[in-house]
């Protein structure tokens, strides 16, 4: 591996300079080998007896860069989702039995419109009115009267579902690294927001695509 230079190491850190998470990550190492290797190719007065624990380590590195898994290998094939003409009470209980804090809402060609989270739903109940006896006028509400109610600083983005999952590491980084949030990574067929919504990454299950990754 040492003797393809141009093919090898240096082909990485350049394909990778931009978008692929582990490279980045050991750009330095593999920055050092690429260097021994130009010296072995390069200076025949210098010699190189490479360790073996040098080849485990660009071994490692080869196979997390090919066999990175997709994202579409870490979505829910279940995806809950919401209609704008679904009710409120029904969705509160639905998001209560399955301990969900937020769920897309889409529209009925199943695009994404907005994400429903327990604090939308909080602030709408607070501009509910109450009856006589103090309980609050709920009636038959829609989620389409609750989204409004959705927070102006909601941050979505948009991902293939054929993304490897360290881009999806390196977006996230990146975003906090500009001193931006992210609430979710919206997953379709190309990443586009006309698509149908395929699944949700939220920013609480980042930490287990970290451990998937080994990084």
């Amino acid at each position: 591996m040492l003797t393809n230079g141009r093919g090898g190491c240096q082909s990485l850190l350049h394909e990778g300079r931009n978008n692929d998470y582990i490279i980045k990550k050991y750009r330095d190492e593999l920055d050092t080998v690429r260097k021994v290797r130009n010296s072995i190719a390069h200076n025949n007065e210098y010699y190189f007896l490479p360790s073996s624990s040098l080849y485990t380590l660009l071994e490692e590195i080869l196979e997390k860069v090919i066999d990175s898994p997709k994202i579409s290998d870490f979505i829910d094939n279940d995806l809950m989702v919401i209609k704008e003409d679904t009710s409120i009470i029904k969705t509160i209980r639905d998001m209560k039995k399955y301990d969900y804090d937020q769920i897309p809402v889409v529209d009925h060609k199943g695009k994404y419109i907005e994400l429903l989270t327990t604090n939308t739903i909080i602030r709408w109940m607070g501009d509910l009115k109450l009856d006589q006896d103090s309980n609050l006028i709920i009636e038959d509400a829609q989620i389409k009267e609750v989204v409004k109610y959705a927070e102006e600083d909601e941050v979505c983005e948009f991902i293939s579902k054929d993304s490897k999952l360290d881009t999806l590491i390196d977006k996230h980084e990146s975003i906090i690294k500009a001193g931006n949030k992210i609430d979710a990574f919206l997953i379709t067929e190309n990443g586009n927001k006309e698509e149908v919504l395929q699944g949700i990454i939220t920013d609480w299950e980042i930490p287990e695509i970290y451990n998937k990754l080994s990084i």
